[in-house]
């Protein structure tokens, strides 16, 4: 099955500072969109409702980088740039808090982020090689599929 890639490169941001896709290599990001099925891991608006609403998906650092956070695949997640900006510097349960606040409930989010964090990612080198990236204890365990 051939999947078309359609996230935060489609629509190009023009605020100061941004950085784009160039932090973090694009067969590692399309790997995590893959793991998290190209939906928001907050509010799980898909990739075609994003789309249709003018809605930018982007990653997400679990932990804020501010906070100490690290760019490997168990403390990124897929996120629309709404419940990106929203949660900003907040921690996991500072965000959950917040929801739960503004919304009423938390929607289950934090059961989400820690199902997701802990599922493998599969990324394909240019030459065609495929490695799996899994968590052991606060780890990336990296093997060769």
């Amino acid at each position: 099955m051939k999947m078309n890639i359609e996230t935060d490169q489609d629509l190009k941001m023009t605020s100061p500072g941004w950085q784009g896709m160039n932090w973090i290599r694009k067969n590692k990001r399309i790997a995590i969109y893959v793991r998290d099925g190209h939906k928001c891991i907050y509010c799980g608006i898909t990739k075609a409702q994003a789309k249709r609403r003018g809605v930018l998906i982007t990653l997400d650092h679990v932990e804020p980088r501010e906070l100490g956070g690290c760019n490997s695949v168990h403390n990124l997640v897929t996120a629309c740039l709404s419940c990106n900006t929203s949660k900003g510097d907040k921690t996991r349960d500072e965000y959950v808090e917040y929801v739960k606040n503004t919304h009423g409930k938390h929607k289950g989010i934090a059961c989400r982020l820690e199902k997701q964090t802990s599922l493998p990612v599969y990324v394909k080198s240019a030459a065609g090689r495929v490695t799996k990236i899994s968590v052991v204890k606060n780890t990336e365990r990296r093997e060769r599929v």
